[in-house]
């Protein structure tokens, strides 16, 4: 009986560690899709940006010039 509870109780100290080593890596991976949408928002920005450049620099030539 006393074998079968220190069976037991290792068994769940060890899910209890793998549990908080999961919790930790939740942690870490929550860390890199926030940096990585913050990344993505910014790159978006820039793209936006450059579309608008480009318009209006595509206004700017003369319609027969596109011909």
């Amino acid at each position: 009986m006393k074998q079968d509870l220190d069976i037991i109780e290792q068994k769940l100290k060890t899910i209890v560690n793998l549990l908080n080593d999961l919790q930790e890596e939740n942690k870490v991976l929550k860390d890199k899709i926030h940096n990585q949408d913050e990344t993505i928002k910014s790159l978006n920005l820039k793209i936006y940006e450059a579309s608008q450049k480009l318009e209006n620099l595509l206004g700017q030539i003369p319609a027969e010039e596109l011909l």
